[in-house]
């Protein structure tokens, strides 16, 4: 009966910082295009939700979709792909570092899902630059660098504004056609 009450004042003790270190952020994009990766996927409308649950030693879970708002695809209201994204990050000063595992998921079309690894790397400045570098070992195995540079504004304390711009390069297994 003591170990019990032991275990249960430690848990009792243990779980409200563990909890406080956990944030769970929702977010939804209203995209006129879905472009991914420079490729065109979808000419019209999108909707793209996502949930991201992150722990304060780094350590995040993301779930998110594209549901396609017309029918450009014939696939208006359906979900067309599902990420499933498993990521680390660290500060150092205004610098940085993430690595990650992604999940590629496409319900509703007859495309295979594939997965892929990550490196990334940001610096936190009035105009940040992004370096991410990705490798598809599942159906595409290949890899994708992309460089951007975003500039990013708080309107209010839930919304904000991200201008960016980037360029991509892929290697001739990743690219479509080549």
């Amino acid at each position: 009966m003591g170990r019990t009450r032991g275990v249960a004042a430690l848990l009792a003790f243990l779980l409200p910082a563990a909890a406080a270190a956990v944030e769970v952020r929702y977010e939804g994009a209203l995209l006129s295009h879905y472009v991914w990766r420079g490729i065109t996927l979808t000419d019209g409308p999108v909707f793209q939700p996502s949930v991201t649950i992150s722990h304060a030693n780094g350590l995040a879970l993301e779930i998110r979709g594209n549901v396609d708002l017309d029918d450009d695809n014939d696939a208006a209201g359906e979900i067309s792909e599902v990420l499933l994204v498993l990521d680390w990050a660290q500060r150092v000063g205004k610098l940085e570092i993430g690595a990650g595992f992604v999940e590629f998921l496409f319900p509703n079309t007859p495309f295979p899902g594939t997965r892929e690894v990550y490196l990334r790397f940001a610096l936190d400045a009035l105009v940040s630059p992004r370096l991410e570098l990705h490798y598809d070992f599942d159906e595409i195995e290949g890899a994708y660098a992309r460089l951007a540079l975003a500039y990013e504004r708080a309107l209010s304390p839930t919304w904000r504004a991200t201008l960016e711009a980037s360029a991509g390069w892929a290697d001739a297994e990743f690219a479509i056609g080549g």
